[in-house]
């Protein structure tokens, strides 16, 4: 996919399919979640969204506020999304524990499941809903072809690097270091 707001905006469905996930787990008997059942989930809590709220804080927020320039006052909006990023990873290290003893053999708790899922989704969707209807349509009016550009060559540097291949796109290197250093 060339473009990158697409990218990171078709993201979302996958967290919301992963949302139903967990409340659907929850929703089963003591014991009844097995390691099959929680293994995409952990791989998508300690990868996929991981690197997706990087790529926000790390590329996106900052190009448009580099965009808007000193002096102009941020829409609350935005530091509102930065700080639900935060709650959202307390969020996720609080239910990875549960999820990862659930792996390794231990019995499914269902209200540890159902509170996680509750948690997460009075986060998320909300958080999901002023990305798509505020952060998304201002990166679309500010953000000029080269920023889209190089917005390109960092998430394909950061899957190279991820996958081990070195990045191939100039200027996509130093957000792979920059991912490296931080996982």
């Amino acid at each position: 996919m060339n473009d990158p707001l697409k990218q990171l905006l078709g993201f979302h469905g996958v967290l919301r399919r992963a949302l139903r996930t967990l409340q659907s787990l929850g929703d089963r008997p003591p014991g009844a979640v097995t390691a099959a059942d929680v293994a995409p989930l952990i791989a998508l809590l300690n990868g996929p969204v991981v690197f997706h709220d990087i790529d926000e804080e790390s590329l996106l927020i900052p190009l448009i506020l580099e965009r808007l320039g000193p002096g102009v006052d941020v829409d609350p909006g935005l530091q509102r999304c930065q700080r639900d990023h935060e709650h959202l990873e307390a969020q996720i290290e609080a239910l990875l524990p549960h999820l990862q003893a659930i792996s390794a053999g231990d019995p499914s708790d269902p209200e540890v499941l159902l509170s996680a899922a509750t948690r997460l989704t009075a986060l998320l969707l909300p958080h999901l809903d002023l990305e798509e209807q505020l952060i998304f349509p201002i990166a679309r009016r500010l953000l000029t072809p080269a920023d889209l550009k190089f917005m390109r060559a960092a998430l394909d540097a950061r899957e190279s690097a991820r996958r081990g291949a070195p990045p191939e796109v100039e200027g996509g290197a130093k957000f792979a270091e920059l991912i490296i250093d931080e996982t």
